[in-house]
């Protein structure tokens, strides 16, 4: 007793509609914004190369403040000055500074096993003291 109404399928959807497919509302949506702005770890090679570059403006930040103190003259004092400031902001705002700061992954295990050596050294003179006493 199958009637045409138990066998056919009806669809209420939107004619012409892909199932499981959606079209992006803005071509700038949030998380195509997300995917291009998505921030990668440097690497180890980055990391000493910024530490290298940050530590040649150091020195020249050094120079031009060993100028600024030696200089004589007005003129040679405003100049060593307007060098220096410019070594300074150079030094502290380019990009490596941050780049320099972080950790290698080589130097994130020493000081885990460090760390972890250390406590471990701790307990046991804890626990010897407990003994003893």
């Amino acid at each position: 007793m199958n009637t045409l109404e138990e066998t056919s399928l009806e669809h209420y959807g939107i004619k012409g509609m892909r199932w499981g497919v959606r079209k992006a509302s803005d071509p700038s949506s949030s998380a195509e914004i997300a995917s291009k702005t998505k921030k990668t770890k440097p690497s180890t090679n980055d990391i000493l190369t910024a530490r290298s570059r940050q530590q040649a403006r150091q020195r020249a930040y050094q120079e031009a403040q060993a100028e600024f103190i030696v200089a004589r003259t007005r003129k040679g004092k405003d100049q060593a000055e307007k060098t220096m400031r410019r070594m300074e902001k150079e030094y502290f705002t380019n990009p490596d500074a941050e780049t320099a700061k972080k950790l290698t992954k080589g130097e994130k295990w020493f000081t885990g096993a460090a760390w972890t050596s250390l406590a471990l050294m701790s307990a046991g003179l804890v626990l010897a003291a407990a003994e003893s006493t």
